[in-house]
C-alpha cells in the first residue's frame, strides 16, 4: 500500500483529466486496452472471459513518459508482450513490499505472476524506482 501511495503521488497516472481514446497528434492513443500477446483489446474481447489485460498510459499525469499496467488475475502466471522501449517495473504486487526488480529491453514477453499487477514505467518517465 505503502508503494502505491507514494507512486500515486509521483507519476498521477490517470491525471486530473480524463482520457478520451482518441490518438493525439503524433498518432498515440492517451489510454490503450491490450491482450496478453500486444495487441489491441476489440470489442468482443472485452466478454471473453479471459482474467488478463494490459492499459498502455500513453499520456500520464505527471509522469514524462508512458506507463504500462498489465493486470493478471488468472491462477496461473501470464506472459505480457512488452511494447517496444526500454521499461523498468516500478511495482509488482506479488513481492513482498510491491517492489519490481525487472528492467530491460521491451519486445519481449514479461511473465505476471497469478493474481497480481505490474506497472512499468518507460525510460524517462521520472518515476522513481525504490532500492530493493
Amino acid at each position: 500500500t505503502t508503494r502505491l501511495l507514494q507512486l500515486r503521488r509521483t507519476a498521477l497516472p490517470l491525471g486530473a483529466a480524463w482520457y478520451s481514446g482518441h490518438a493525439d497528434r503524433l498518432g498515440l492513443g492517451d489510454l490503450t486496452w491490450l491482450r496478453p500477446d500486444g495487441s489491441e483489446l476489440h470489442g468482443e474481447d472485452w466478454g471473453n472471459g479471459d482474467r488478463t489485460l494490459g492499459c498502455l498510459i500513453g499520456q500520464p499525469g505527471r509522469a514524462r513518459a508512458p506507463l504500462l499496467l498489465l493486470v493478471n488475475a488468472d491462477t496461473r502466471a501470464i506472459d505480457f508482450q512488452l511494447p517496444s522501449g526500454v521499461w523498468q517495473c516500478v511495482l509488482d504486487t506479488a513481492q513482498a513490499r510491491g517492489i519490481g526488480s525487472w528492467h530491460g529491453q521491451g519486445d519481449v514477453a514479461l511473465p505476471v505472476a497469478a493474481h497480481s499487477l505490474q506497472l512499468l514505467a518507460a525510460a524517462g518517465s521520472g518515476v522513481p524506482v525504490p532500492p530493493p
